[in-house]
């Protein structure tokens, strides 16, 4: 008979049964039966899917504004880098001059 460990965190029976993980209600000895690992490795991807499931599957507009940011600081940053280089050239220029 197999014998199923039931969380205190309140998940109930359903506590060990990974079926977000792969679509099916299995618990975590079948699924590491079927794909040859410990169960340990599949205890540990839940929980690294638990705590990161928001920024994987958030919502696009929140990856879409941090891209936006990166690339607005990274043109702030050459807009910079441009000015101090035209004005150099003025400088230079204004000695031929």
């Amino acid at each position: 008979m197999e014998t199923r460990i039931v969380p205190s965190s309140g998940e109930g029976r359903q506590g060990n049964r990974c079926g977000l993980l792969n679509g099916h209600d299995k618990t975590v000895n079948e699924l590491a039966g079927h794909y040859g690992v410990h169960p340990t490795l599949i205890h540990g991807w839940k929980k690294q899917l638990n705590a990161g499931a928001e920024s994987v599957f958030g919502s696009p507009a929140k990856a879409a504004s941090a891209d936006a940011e990166a690339r607005q600081a990274e043109l702030f940053e050459q807009i910079g880098r441009l000015k101090m280089e035209l004005e150099w050239v003025k400088k230079k220029a204004a000695a031929f001059l």
